[in-house]
């Protein structure tokens, strides 16, 4: 937490150095990336200041900074995996179209972006089944007419990040829960919309506010949901290189207290996790050019040293799938 207000305060500095902030939206950016539902009059109240003037000051970061919002999801508390396969596919130009489509409209896949260099593609899939993660590898396989040269799948197992700006005192433990019909429906609501009001909710669904209410704090008691927090334009933010940093290391239990410090210690580093497969540990990196990016990644290499058996880094392209919310988890909704 020390760490993450530290460096912080100097992304806000750097943010005011450029003219892109005023002094009380670096305060009100501070409170709000580690609580994106944060209401004016708590921002006001919390800064001495208005609820006219926090309402403004955050609209400027809205239109400006600030890109979007999103909650903070782990499915493991209605006991869903999240697997990531890396796929590497040759003539990729011929089949690119009908991927893409087929990624867009998979129930189950939430994230994919172009990589390179060694894969094609990265995707993100929640589900309940591992045979619905080689479903998707055989579909691939079946839409490149066999040209998929390798398909790298890894389980996740434990975020030690969720993202860039989350911090250690977002994280909740985790208990099981089976979600209710109209909770699934809350979920989908906030899930690229976290700032949605109470009373919006409310009318979208056909619940009172008070229900409303009480269902998203039975989700986050629960850790379903883990936090709220906005997502900042990485072009404002300076960020040239976004890269995912898949690491081998032996004896990683012994290092997981240094990992997890590092990574809340410098907000380039984001969604970080332990993984089961190739690769024990896969780290996304926002740098903003090449000696930045080594400069992190030399952080890593310190702190693992000799345990460090292998290493990849695969630099993200384009986004084709944008944390799409996975429907498929739909038949573990009851009521």
């Amino acid at each position: 937490m020390i760490f993450l207000s530290i460096f912080l305060k100097l992304f806000i500095l750097l943010l005011d150095v450029l003219g892109l902030m005023k002094p009380i939206e670096q305060k009100i950016l501070s409170l709000l990336l580690t609580n994106s539902r944060m209401p004016d009059s708590q921002v006001a109240k919390a800064l001495k200041i208005s609820d006219h003037q926090a309402r403004y000051y955050r609209g400027r970061l809205e239109r400006g900074v600030i890109e979007g919002s999103e909650t903070v999801f782990d499915f493991g508390a209605v006991g869903l995996r999240e697997h990531v396969i890396y796929l590497k596919i040759s003539h990729l130009d011929e089949y690119q179209k009908s991927l893409h489509e087929y990624f867009r409209n998979h129930p189950n896949i939430k994230w994919v972006a172009e990589i390179f260099p060694e894969y094609s593609y990265r995707v993100s899939i929640v589900s309940g089944k591992v045979s619905e993660v080689e479903n998707i590898v055989n579909d691939v396989e079946v839409l490149c007419e066999g040209n998929v040269e390798k398909a790298e799948v890894m389980q996740s197992r434990e975020f030690l990040k969720k993202d860039n700006f989350t911090d250690k005192s977002m994280y909740r433990p985790m208990t099981k829960i089976t979600l209710k019909k109209k909770e699934w429906e809350l979920a989908r609501s906030i899930y690229r919309d976290a700032t949605v009001s109470l009373a919006e909710l409310g009318k979208r669904h056909g619940m009172s506010i008070e229900s409303v209410r009480q269902s998203l704090r039975r989700m986050e008691m629960c850790g379903f949901i883990q936090g709220y927090t906005f997502t900042l334009d990485k072009e404002k933010a300076g960020i040239t290189f976004w890269a995912q940093a898949c690491i081998r290391s032996s004896r990683l239990a012994h290092h997981l207290l240094g990992i997890t410090n590092l990574l809340h210690s410098d907000h380039s580093f984001g969604r970080a996790r332990r993984m089961f497969g190739t690769w024990n540990l896969e780290i996304a990196i926002l740098a903003e050019d090449y000696d930045d990016l080594r400069r992190l990644i030399r952080k890593i290499e310190a702190l693992f040293g000799p345990d460090m058996k292998g290493s990849s880094l695969f630099i993200t392209q384009k986004k084709v799938v944008d944390h799409q919310f996975p429907v498929g988890i739909r038949e573990w909704v009851t009521g």
